[in-house]
Formats: C-alpha cells, sequence, structure tokens
C-alpha cells in the first residue's frame, strides 16, 4: 500500500512500529487465509458439536486466532485509504468487519474478511493469468511472413520458392506465404500446398496436434509442427 498525503503519514507511522511489515506479509497470503476461514468455520461449528461445545473458550479463541491473519492488512488498507479521503468497498468492508467485534459478532467479521481476502486473491490469479495468456498469444503471432513471388498467372508451388519477407500488415488476400516447420502462422488462412501438424492449443487449449492439408483452414498463431506449407 502507497499512501498519498494522510495515507503517507499512516504508513510511516505504520512502518516505523512495525505494523506495514506484518502486513505485507499477511496480505493476499492464500495458506493464511485459509488457514484463517478454516479456524472460523471451526468456531461456527463448535456450539453444535457436544464434544468441542464443553470448552467453553474455545469458539472465542479459534476467533482470536484467526481474526488477525486476515485483519490486520485490511485494518491498515483502510486506514489509509480514509486518511486519503477514499472510500471505497475495501473501507465499508474493514469498518464492518471490525464494527462487528463490538456487537458481538466477531465470528462474522472474520469470515467476511477471509471471504473477501479469498476474492481478491483468486481475482488476481485469474488476472495475471489472463495477461500472460494475451502476451503468450501476441507473441505467438510473428511481425513478418515468408510472401511468395509469383509473376503474371504462374500459381505458388514449392518448385518454385522464390520469397521476400514482408511485414504481415502488408500482407493482402489472396497472397501466398511459406510456412517451414517450427514456425507460426501469421494470419488465418488455408492451406494452399502442403500438409503438415499443427498446435493451436494456445488458441483452444486443446494441447493435441492436429493435421492439416490441401483446402484445409488454419488459424493465426497456429505453430507448424513440421513439414512445409503454403498457405493462401
Amino acid at each position: 500500500v502507497r499512501g498519498g498525503g494522510g495515507g503517507a503519514a499512516v504508513m510511516r507511522m505504520a512502518r516505523a512500529i512495525g505494523w506495514a511489515d506484518v502486513a505485507d506479509a499477511l496480505r493476499e497470503h492464500l495458506q493464511l487465509c485459509c488457514i484463517s476461514l478454516a479456524l472460523l468455520l471451526m468456531a461456527a461449528v463448535c456450539p453444535h458439536v457436544p464434544l468441542l461445545n464443553s470448552v467453553g473458550r474455545l469458539p472465542a479463541a479459534l476467533i482470536a486466532v484467526a481474526f488477525p491473519l486476515v485483519g490486520v492488512s485490511a485494518a491498515l488498507d483502510a486506514l489509509v485509504d480514509i486518511a486519503d479521503g477514499k472510500i471505497n468497498i475495501h473501507v465499508l468492508m474493514a469498518l464492518a468487519a471490525f464494527a462487528s467485534i463490538f456487537m458481538g459478532n466477531s465470528l462474522e467479521g472474520g469470515l467476511l474478511l477471509a471471504m473477501f481476502n479469498l476474492a481478491h486473491i483468486a481475482e488476481e490469479y485469474f488476472t495475471s493469468k489472463s495477461m500472460y495468456d494475451v502476451r503468450e498469444l501476441k507473441e505467438n503471432h510473428p511481425e513478418f511472413a515468408l510472401l511468395l513471388e509469383t509473376s503474371g498467372d504462374e500459381s505458388a508451388h514449392f518448385s518454385n520458392l522464390n520469397y521476400a519477407k514482408v511485414p504481415v500488415h502488408d500482407l493482402e488476400v489472396g497472397s501466398h506465404i511459406l510456412v517451414r516447420a517450427g514456425e507460426a502462422v501469421p494470419v488465418d488462412g488455408e492451406v494452399y500446398q502442403g500438409s503438415s501438424t499443427i498446435t493451436i492449443e494456445h488458441l483452444t487449449g486443446e494441447t493435441k496436434p492436429v493435421e492439416r492439408t490441401v483446402g484445409d483452414a488454419i488459424p493465426g498463431g497456429a505453430r507448424n509442427l513440421e513439414g512445409m506449407m503454403i498457405v493462401k
């Protein structure tokens, strides 16, 4: 957390007393969040299990251990936002959770914090994964293509592989490009000549290679695993 103005003052104070270091260690820590949630669920179950219910202070002890695991970082983040004049869902959630302690509903407040943290961790994970997939997809689309040079009515053929390396955005509909083994198909097209095995795992998630032969459609970004193809 980095605050500006009042938030910066809160952060300096938090770092001076070690609060910020503890919050950084606990923030969005999946294992600790799951432990906290498990302890809170045990506290909720205790009154309904005769053996556990006989230990009068067990639920309170479980809550006392679980609450700080998810509450320390939430409290600091909320204070920084409030000091900066930012009132958002994180602040409201933290205020509701800590207010529950004074209302005698600390279990519910702890569960709120734990579930909110889990949701945020899941959001961060899937956002990062999506960004990685998009970046990988972009990297698998080459910027240049091997454009076959033909003259007059001459058609592209393996017997005449005169080609020029051109930017993909200069290709025109109907152009013939050469795709060699190990290379990625730069644009959508169809196999004009040749056949090969390609992989489209990064497009569909399907790991099994597929066969492509003359007339078959082939998506841009597909990787040619073997052989050589002319793609129109």
